[in-house]
């Protein structure tokens, strides 16, 4: 319990995981949910019969859940395999009755009805299940890409994310970890941990865009490393209370470091670093405090023009927002009105605008355009 505290502190406290909770979009979904299946699974292996039962319903629910997230059947197939090829989860699964596996068969397969009719009628759907691109692949570029968001420690910095996705101090442990997987690979966690990250590594190395999807198998790593360390340090002193105590103090400074690295590279990098606020707008925050002004009522609205692409995202703004009203196409009678830069880069015959709204960005900070008769 000890080794699953410090390592949930540590992953939770890592840019990755900070991003991943923030980013407002289902990218967490598939982490989330492969790391409660795999709890889910131990627990039903672990505990007595009662609450296993109540654990193996819970770990078939995640895994048909996990099965409609992108990449999620590479877990769900990992486990199954997990489940015939090592001896005491093979075991355990042969005691459940026969009549208990057809039906949960039965249910399996209702609940995957739809997802089965999608991927026939699309098979865009397939792929993106699958985690496979919809373009050609360059695995040259895209193992230099990769290589490049997980270590790059002095490499400029083009993309969305961080980089590196962890510290020099959470590589380092995971190293550690890792080379303690592969000494105990004969165990239940080591053989989730490989039959789950080698498949999504593949899947990352043909499209590297889903390279946040090998947090849970990063966390099993980090798992190992922590476990590593607090064993060998009290091996070292089998005997000696003064010394497992004493040793209680680096690795809280261990802690302390990694957590306050991981939250700062966070809060740092994604405040100050221009090449990766390069991937990301202000613009909604810059709108709701005009949306906020003075000027600005319900039965006063602010007009907004925008264009085609962008009008799906500020209708929905406007949904929940009684004093925004947003149109494509600005009415000659309307003399009073506010355009996005796409717009106004669409329509160059608009006149001089009276005032300009602006980020703190050094490059295109010209965000949107208020417009009022002469």
């Amino acid at each position: 319990r000890n080794i699953a505290l410090i390592t949930t502190i540590l992953v939770t406290m890592t840019a990755q995981f900070l991003f991943l909770a923030q980013d407002g979009t289902p990218a967490i979904l598939f982490s989330c949910l492969t790391v409660w299946l795999l709890y889910a699974a131990t627990r039903a292996i672990r505990t007595k019969k009662f609450l296993s039962t109540l654990w193996k319903v819970t770990a078939c629910v995640l895994a048909a859940l996990l099965l409609y997230a992108p990449l999620g059947i590479y877990v769900v197939v990992a486990l199954g395999i997990l489940g015939v090829s090592h001896p005491h989860a093979r075991y355990t699964i042969l005691r459940v009755q026969r009549s208990r596996f057809a039906l949960a068969a039965v249910v399996g397969l209702v609940a995957m009805l739809p997802l089965i009719y999608a991927s026939i009628t699309n098979h865009d759907v397939l792929k993106q299940l699958f985690g496979l691109p919809l373009e050609s692949i360059n695995v040259g570029a895209n193992l230099r890409h990769l290589g490049t968001t997980l270590f790059g420690l002095f490499t400029s910095n083009k993309s969305y994310l961080v980089q590196p996705l962890y510290s020099v101090g959470m590589i380092l442990i995971m190293l550690i970890g890792l080379a303690s997987l592969l000494s105990h690979y004969y165990t239940a966690r080591s053989y989730a941990a490989l039959l789950v990250g080698l498949p999504l590594l593949g899947v990352v190395i043909s499209n590297p865009q889903l390279v946040t999807s090998l947090f849970p198998v990063v966390a099993i790593i980090i798992a190992f490393g922590v476990a590593w360390l607090i064993n060998h340090w009290y091996q070292m002193f089998p005997r000696n209370p003064y010394a497992r105590v004493a040793g209680l103090l680096p690795m809280t400074l261990l802690i302390g470091g990694l957590t306050l690295t991981g939250i700062g590279r966070y809060a740092e990098t994604y405040r100050y670093n221009p090449d990766v606020l390069a991937h990301y707008s202000s613009d909604v925050k810059l709108l709701n405090n005009q949306l906020q002004g003075d000027n600005v009522r319900v039965d006063r609205p602010m007009t907004l023009a925008v264009t085609e692409t962008e009008r799906p995202m500020y209708e929905m703004i406007a949904r929940y927002n009684d004093r925004l009203r947003v149109v494509t196409t600005v009415p000659e009678q309307q003399t009073v009105f506010t355009a996005t830069r796409a717009y106004r880069q669409q329509h160059r015959d608009l006149t001089r605008p009276a005032h300009i709204i602006t980020n703190a960005r050094a490059h295109d900070s010209n965000r949107f355009y208020q417009y009022e008769p002469l």
